[in-house]
């Protein structure tokens, strides 16, 4: 890995004049092969209009278009990346000095994290569906037991009492398949806490 800056220069038409070696790294291109053709090829239509757009505005005037800015594309490898470009705007004649940062890998993790957050909603979800039922059986016994128990109905009680437990085993395994599936809460019930 290169911690070098990535520099090359580029001339009005976007002729790419020169380059150091952490940009080749960067784009996968040998001097010979990208030296004045290969950028353009390497610009997706998106990327390469943006560019276009920047560089004319830029040659009006230097202020007009962002210094920075973000821009896909496909390398040596045929691999696609994401960069970062920093333009400085060096002289009357509309040469530019180019900087270019790789950050394929944060857009990929960006991209992870984001597919992660969306299972991680879903699941969630799904827990507060499945967690509702016995949470509302275990509320309407409680109460019903609660009037039992206030009458002396020891029976009806002791049967309020079952439904209840029933429901909070149901609702540990809730919590368990939770746990089995990454997040991590005490564990279930064993069966001998069960009796």
């Amino acid at each position: 890995m290169n911690n070098g800056i990535a520099l090359a220069l580029f001339d009005r038409d976007l002729r790419l004049i020169d380059a150091n070696a952490e940009f080749e790294n960067i784009v996968n291109y040998d001097r010979g092969e990208y030296m004045f053709h290969a950028w353009k090829r390497m610009l997706d239509s998106s990327s390469m209009e943006k560019v276009q757009s920047f560089a004319t505005m830029r040659f009006r005037d230097p202020r007009s278009a962002p210094s920075q800015y973000e821009l896909t594309i496909v390398d040596g490898r045929g691999q696609k990346k994401h960069i970062i470009v920093n333009v400085s705007f060096i002289s009357n004649r509309g040469a530019s000095l180019v900087s270019i940062t790789d950050i394929t890998d944060i857009k990929r993790t960006q991209e992870d994290l984001k597919n992660r957050n969306e299972m991680l909603k879903e699941l969630l979800e799904r827990l507060y569906h499945d967690a509702q039922t016995p949470l509302v059986t275990l509320y309407s016994y409680s109460d019903l037991l609660c009037e039992a128990v206030k009458h002396e109905e020891k029976d009806q009680a002791h049967l309020y009492l079952k439904v209840i437990k029933d429901a909070s085993i149901s609702l540990s395994e809730v919590l368990r398949d939770m746990a089995i599936k990454g997040i991590h809460y005490p564990p279930s019930l064993t069966k001998k806490e069960r009796k």
